[in-house]
């Protein structure tokens, strides 16, 4: 059992806005169910509304990522936010909180200008209440029978009395209250919805029968259990991750350490090298100019001596007697012997010198390789985690028709053979009409809003976002680009270089299946430009032949193809390994598939007339129809956001809609 702190911490938790966390300002209820402050959900539209620049018509949920649509899209962009319900719970709690330790007064007693603090709260008349009032209150016939909660004033969470009201108003009509559940669309409305939007609906009952039916103690229970182990399970994830975190922090300042190091190390051995070639420079300069400086004292010494020899030569030839003539002569010509032979000795050891620096081939090459002194790498594993928790398992419950509906055109001159089908984000269908090259897109009552022709029978489409999609014609050997804003309208074609059936989108790729053309799958970009292309192993001993239908899960993380010849279905991951093959001799020529959000898989099986439940790990869970079907099940769509399918026929102009319940 959690304790009071902790349900006092759980409590202020609800008053935070997830985006902001800070305490609600205006806080904004999506249909969704999470709230958020008005300004901080203004502030995520307007940053998704034109993602990509283009505008959306929906945004997704900050929280939980399903696609939203504005109540009021004609409006401008910045007062979606507004138009959504105020979340009156949230006030109430906030306007609580916001009188923890003053006194709250008796509303009955306020009428008659006395004030008596309140001891309790009555839910059905939303007042507090003193002793004396609720006395006569439990004593009257019509209020006996009201919930009212004793205050505890000592603990911040009993002592909370929201207004919870607002759970009975209708989010599209606010002043009305819910008072209608459809079966058919599993879906909780007040009359004015009941009456626009779901009088063509064939199991349309009132809430009070629904009440008596729906099992609030075990319901409450179950769903009280599984959110628990989701949060236990989430603060597991969020332990995970948080170690994770501290991990990569500490790896990233050892590795800033070690380029750090690295480079203190590199410019020191730098550093050292430089040194040592400018000291060879500096002694054999300092040598070399020793040399030249003695040289240059010699010549200087010899050049003086002859001018002073022949200074004295005109000296003595001007005034010198013939005897001082002859003597300095002589003395002078033996002079000129030892010049000559000085001067042939001194040009002997003269020499032109020339200092060059010549760069070692090693560290040459070391710099035109040198890019980079390392490389950081990132690895990813999956971590020691338990598996996620799942509700009560599909398995337990079963498949119930719950309507049929027609989606056979005037203009239409063959048998429908609906061989795909697509709900759009804006919840309405897109039907691949085989049988009549057709694409066909429906509302929720399957009435045909708009269409486009093929000259080529078209096979199977994908969602490339939240208004393009991709449709496959194989006989073209082309995939044909549409916008859907909200009727249809061609933007381009991209040509394939064999025959594509089955398409899915995964990342910026597409994924087609080729059938009998080379029984292998093609990977290219939206170009069209081709990025490889894969054929299972077991293709050579004719294992898996003619791969048909390719769909990825709702987690993105498994690619599932049908093999229609060899009736199998492998599941894949991205890197193309094998993860299971599936096979049963109840499921003949498999067709259609598709998967829930609890990753178990849907096949049809078009000869056998059946639909079959597999679990993510490729283990058989159930037959969804235990009776053989009357018709040939081609293609199958869960619903989105609840446990519904579609299923569309062979050669067959109706499709069905099928309830999972208990």
């Amino acid at each position: 059992m959690a304790t009071a702190s902790q349900d006092k911490e759980r409590f202020m938790h609800m008053l935070q806005c997830p985006l902001c966390l800070m305490n609600f300002k205006k806080p904004k209820m999506l249909p969704c169910g999470h709230t958020y402050c008005s300004s901080c959900l203004q502030s995520h539209i307007k940053s998704t509304f034109t993602k990509g620049g283009t505008p959306h018509a929906t945004f997704p949920c900050p929280v939980c990522r399903v696609p939203t649509a504005p109540l009021h899209p004609t409006e401008n962009v910045d007062q979606w936010a507004d138009s959504f319900p105020t979340n009156k719970m949230v006030i109430s709690l906030l306007d609580i909180t916001a009188v923890t330790g003053r006194k709250i007064f008796c509303d009955i007693c306020g009428k008659r200008n006395k004030q008596t603090s309140a001891k309790s709260y009555c839910h059905d008349c939303n007042k507090y209440l003193c002793d004396t009032c609720r006395e006569y209150h439990d004593d009257l016939p019509m209020t006996c029978q009201h919930s009212v909660h004793t205050m505890d004033f000592g603990n911040a969470c009993s002592g909370l009395s929201p207004n919870l009201s607002f759970t009975e108003m209708c989010l599209k009509h606010s002043k009305e209250r819910i008072s209608v559940f459809c079966s058919d669309h599993s879906t909780l409305c007040c009359n004015s919805c009941g009456f626009l939007e779901h009088r063509k609906c064939s199991n349309v009952n009132p809430l009070d029968t629904v009440v008596e039916d729906f099992g609030v103690q075990t319901k409450s229970k179950e769903i009280g259990t599984y959110l628990s182990q989701l949060d236990n399970h989430l603060n597991l994830i969020t332990t995970t991750v948080k170690k994770n975190l501290d991990s990569i922090r500490r790896e990233k300042d050892a590795i800033l350490h070690n380029i750090r190091t690295l480079r203190a190390t590199v410019n020191a051995k730098l550093q050292k090298i430089e040194d040592d070639l400018i000291s060879c420079l500096e002694e054999n300069f300092k040598t070399e100019d020793l040399n030249f400086q003695l040289m240059e004292a010699k010549l200087n010494g010899l050049i003086t001596s002859i001018q002073s020899d022949l200074c004295q030569l005109d000296l003595v030839l001007t005034n010198g007697s013939e005897t001082q003539k002859v003597i300095t002569l002589h003395t002078l010509d033996q002079n000129q012997i030892r010049y000559i032979k000085a001067i042939s000795e001194y040009q002997d050891d003269i020499s032109d010198v020339k200092f060059t620096f010549k760069v070692d081939k090693v560290f040459t090459d070391l710099l035109n390789a040198l890019n980079g002194i390392g490389a950081i790498s990132i690895s990813h594993s999956k971590p020691d985690l338990p598996p996620s928790p799942s509700r009560e398992p599909l398995s337990g419950r079963k498949a119930v028709k719950v309507s049929e509906f027609n989606i056979k055109l005037a203009e239409d001159k063959e048998v429908c053979h609906i061989s795909d089908i697509l709900q759009l984000h804006d919840s309405r269908f897109l039907l691949v009409d085989h049988g009549n090259l057709r694409l066909k897109i429906c509302g929720l009552d399957f009435h045909c809003q708009d269409n486009m022709a093929f000259s080529k029978r078209p096979w199977n489409v994908c969602a490339l976002s939240e208004r393009e999609v991709a449709v496959t014609v194989p006989s073209l050997k082309i995939i044909q680009i549409f916008e859907i804003c909200p009727t249809i309208q061609k933007l381009r074609d991209i040509r394939t270089k064999l025959e594509c059936w089955g398409i899915a989108a995964i990342k910026d790729q597409l994924v087609i299946t080729t059938g009998k053309d080379e029984h292998c799958i093609l990977i290219i970009d939206k170009a069209g430009t081709d990025i490889m292309s894969f054929r299972s192993r077991s293709y050579q001993s004719e294992q898996l032949l003619k791969p048909m239908r390719v769909l990825n899960d709702v987690m993105k993380s498994v690619v599932y193809v049908s093999y229609e010849q060899s009736e199998e279905l492998v599941a894949y991951n991205y890197a193309w390994d094998v993860l299971f093959t599936y096979r049963n001799p109840d499921v003949k020529a498999l067709a259609g598939v598709d998967t829930d959000i609890e990753g178990n898989v849907y096949i049809c099986g078009y000869g056998s007339h059946c639909v079959q439940q597999i679990s993510a790990k490729g283990r058989l869970i159930k037959s969804m129809t235990p009776d053989k079907l009357e018709k040939k099940p081609l293609s199958i769509r869960l619903y989105r956001d609840i446990n519904r399918f579609i299923l569309t026929y062979g050669n067959c102009n109706v499709v069905e809609t099928y309830n999972i319940c208990d």
